[in-house]
């Protein structure tokens, strides 16, 4: 079960969040889940269901105007990932450069 909770933006919008692990040190691996649209931004339950059984604590949020949000006038699609920030991702591998390098 995902529980939902309601956080203040720094623009004063209320953003709605949803969270599977109420102990995250219960869990090796915690994926943000971007949902499609339209959508309320809560964890489908075969996600939920699939991501339990593998120890994966998933996070959501609901997009501006969706199940919840606040409306963000003048936004676009693209705006959605200034809502979110990766603090630690995967780069993507390419041929151009040798990322394994002086790897043991």
């Amino acid at each position: 079960m995902a529980s939902p909770r309601d956080l203040v933006a720094a623009d004063g919008r209320t953003v709605r969040c949803y969270d599977t692990g109420d102990d995250a040190a219960t869990y090796g691996t915690t994926v943000l889940w971007h949902h499609g649209s339209p959508q309320t931004g809560a964890p489908l339950e075969p996600l939920v269901v699939a991501a339990a059984a593998r120890g994966i604590r998933l996070l959501s949020y609901a997009r501006p105007s969706y199940g919840g949000s606040s409306p963000k006038p003048g936004r676009d699609v693209a705006s959605a990932a200034a809502g979110v920030v990766c603090l630690a991702g995967i780069a993507p591998l390419t041929a151009e450069f040798d990322w394994w390098s002086g790897m043991a």
